[in-house]
């Protein structure tokens, strides 16, 4: 999983991790804090799977670089 806020990471983790079982705890998934598109410049093709949620509302997550997307 890639997300962009470290903020949102922890909060999942203090908050969430009775909702999501052992998900984050499986070896399998990883937690990067980072921006997707600079992650996939990066990564070559060595993912399964893409699943997006932007941050196209009025908060304050809004990045002008997501209109590229």
């Amino acid at each position: 999983m890639v997300e962009i806020e470290p903020t949102v990471i922890d909060w999942h983790g203090r908050y969430l991790r009775h909702l999501t079982g052992v998900a984050l705890a499986d070896p399998r998934v990883r937690v990067i804090a980072a921006d997707i598109l600079d992650f996939l410049d990066s990564a070559g093709d060595r993912y399964d799977a893409i699943c997006l949620d932007t941050d196209n509302g009025p908060g304050w997550l809004v990045f002008d670089r997501n209109a590229e997307v």
